[in-house]
C-alpha cells in the first residue's frame, strides 16, 4: 500500500474515532454511543431554508439563510443515522451578540457552517425526493416563526423517535473584522 494512501486512511480513521465511529469488517460503521451498525446506502436530502432566527447565549441575534443537508444511512436495527450539514450566510439583528458578553449593529453579514453527527432516527422515511425544496422560515428577532417546519419531518413519516447526541458544532465568520464564533457542544468561543 502506498504511504499516501496509508495516511489518508490514518486521517479518515482519526476523524471517525473523534465523532465516535469505529470501523469494523464488512465496510460497516458502528456508533460507538449506540452500538447499532450505520450500512451501506446512504441518501443525502437537501433543503434551502431562509428568514430562520439563530440563538446565541444572548437571545437571537441574526437572520440566516443557508443550505441543509441531511445524510441519511440505514442502521443495522431498521433506523437510521443522520448526520446533518448547514452552510450560508447571517445578518444580524442588532442587539447582544451572540457570546452575550457585548452588543453588534443591525446589518452586520457573514457566512456560517456547520455539523450535527450521529443523529439516531427509529422510524420510516417518507419523502419521495431528495430536494426538500426552498422554504422562508419567516422567523423575527425574538424567534418567533410564522412559517418554520422540521427538515427531519419532511424526511420521516409521523410519528418518528429522535435521539439527538451532544455532537454539533456551528462556526460563524464575518463582520468588519472578520469576526469568529464558534457554538459548539464541546464549548463555545469568540464572538461577533
Amino acid at each position: 500500500m502506498n504511504k499516501k494512501l496509508f495516511s489518508i486512511l490514518g486521517i479518515i480513521a482519526l476523524f471517525a474515532m473523534a465523532f465516535g465511529f469505529a470501523f469494523t469488517p464488512n465496510n460497516v460503521v458502528a456508533n460507538a454511543s449506540h452500538g447499532k451498525a450505520m450500512t451501506a446506502g446512504c441518501t443525502t436530502y437537501t433543503r434551502n431554508i431562509s428568514g430562520d432566527s439563530d440563538s446565541g447565549f444572548g437571545g437571537y441575534w441574526a437572520s440566516d439563510t443557508y443550505v441543509s443537508s441531511y445524510e441519511v444511512c440505514p442502521d443495522s436495527e431498521d433506523g437510521y443515522w443522520v448526520n446533518r450539514t448547514d452552510g450560508g450566510d447571517w445578518e444580524t439583528f442588532g442587539g447582544t451578540s451572540p457570546s452575550g458578553a457585548s452588543t453588534v449593529g443591525a446589518g452586520v453579514t457573514g457566512t456560517f457552517e456547520g455539523t450535527w453527527n450521529g443523529i439516531h432516527i427509529d422510524g420510516t422515511i417518507m419523502a419521495l425526493s431528495t430536494d426538500l425544496g426552498t422554504v422562508d422560515f419567516m422567523c423575527d428577532a425574538n424567534g418567533v416563526c410564522s412559517n418554520k417546519s422540521s427538515t427531519l419531518a419532511q424526511i420521516f413519516n409521523p410519528g418518528y423517535v429522535a435521539d439527538f447526541p451532544d455532537t454539533w458544532i456551528w462556526t460563524y465568520t464575518g463582520g468588519c473584522q472578520g469576526d469568529l464564533w464558534i457554538n459548539a457542544a464541546s464549548g463555545s468561543s469568540g464572538d461577533i
